[in-house]
């Protein structure tokens, strides 16, 4: 599965003058098949480590049916010391985005853990006043809870 990241298309000035230079030098981005301007991807793969590219804005990796699979590469291609270099760089990456997603699901779990169980509680606060009330008819309720 390929892997890439987007950034949206800039020209301009910045304080970092090799960031910008690069930017600087992009050529103008062609329209993609949809007739949408194409954007600066980055790729992740083991094959193309750091190595841009311009590709269709509709398009999800893996996801089929998205945009029209337009890609034309920016960078030439990465030297083997580039790809030494960016390789282990690329890895840990992978490895923090599948950590984060992990504990972005376990963040999920807990909320809804935590919703559920105060409808739960609710649920029983006014299940036990109804019951009160119903016990002595619309009186003053002195419910005791018992376990058992």
């Amino acid at each position: 599965m390929s892997q890439s990241y987007s950034s949206p298309y800039h020209r301009g000035g910045g304080s970092r003058g090799s960031f910008t230079s690069k930017w600087n030098d992009l050529p103008e981005p062609p329209l993609c098949l949809c007739n949408l301007r194409a954007c600066v991807k980055t790729s992740m793969t083991n094959g193309n480590p750091g190595r841009r590219f311009f590709g269709c804005p509709m398009f999800s990796a893996g996801v089929k049916g998205s945009g029209c699979d337009y890609f034309q590469w920016i960078d030439p291609p990465t030297c083997p010391r580039e790809e030494e270099m960016l390789l282990p760089l690329v890895k840990k990456m992978k490895n923090m985005e599948v950590k984060a997603r992990k504990r972005k699901m376990k963040e999920n779990c807990m909320l809804i853990s935590m919703i559920a169980s105060w409808v739960l509680l609710a649920a029983t606060v006014i299940y036990c006043y109804f019951k009160c009330l119903k016990m002595n008819d619309n009186s003053t309720c002195n419910y005791e809870f018992v376990l058992e």
